[in-house]
């Protein structure tokens, strides 16, 4: 028996909870239990899922790159400020 899918509005959802439904969509795919009208609406499901599940990696990378850049600016930023006082 396939595991029962839980539909939630995407925007209220973290990746770890999409991407716990998409798993379970594609089992339910991969056991060829639904029926064609099913299927389809699963697929669509799942794509939106996958969709929303790449959104949250890319804002998340962005996030990281700007943390990783803010240490560099940071130490940038206080080299200069040594470097331009007077001895």
């Amino acid at each position: 028996m396939s595991p029962r899918i839980k539909k939630t509005a995407l925007g209220a959802m973290s990746y770890e909870a999409a991407l716990e439904e998409l798993r379970a969509i594609v089992d339910k795919l991969e056991g060829g239990t639904a029926s064609l009208e099913e299927s389809v609406q699963l697929f669509e499901r799942g794509q939106q899922l996958a969709k929303h599940c790449s959104d949250l990696l890319a804002g998340a990378e962005v996030r990281l790159r700007r943390l990783s850049a803010q240490p560099a600016r940071a130490a940038a930023d206080q080299s200069d400020a040594t470097q331009s006082t007077p001895e």
